[in-house]
């Protein structure tokens, strides 16, 4: 009975220590994020030193709202639920290619339903991101 009290308790300090680590992995601010490169969101196709720290700053589920509120207002959306933003500079269309189009982030809300009439859903929740060349 003793021993079984001992281990309760010793899972539940593992438990506890686990917890408080998902909790500061959660609280990471995205300084981290920017220094290491990475993206949580956006699939970057375009050369690192032309990418805009605040590109790095965009998380999938991100509002539509809170997107603009870091990006501006949108050039183009050409679909409901896709948003083109322009971020500067001038990134090429393919690698080696001497086509250059805006650098941007193409915005994806939709959501593709798979239900008994498959359709597109448009969401207030960020669904994917792409940086790199905008173009039609």
């Amino acid at each position: 009975m003793m021993l079984a009290r001992k281990t309760l308790a010793g899972m539940a300090r593992v438990a506890m220590a686990m917890a408080a680590m998902v909790f500061a992995l959660a609280a990471c601010d995205d300084t981290v994020l920017q220094k290491s490169g990475a993206s949580p969101a956006c699939e970057i196709d375009a050369p690192q030193e032309l990418l805009p720290p605040k590109v790095l700053q965009i998380h999938l589920g991100m509002s539509l709202s809170g997107l603009i509120r870091l990006l501006g207002k949108p050039a183009y959306s050409p679909l409901a639920g896709r948003h083109y933003f322009l971020t500067g500079g001038m990134c090429s269309m393919s690698p080696g290619a001497n086509i250059m189009s805006n650098c941007g982030v193409i915005a994806e809300f939709r959501r593709f339903d798979y239900g008994s009439s498959p359709k597109d859903v448009v969401t207030d929740a960020l669904q994917s991101c792409h940086w790199g060349a905008i173009s039609e």
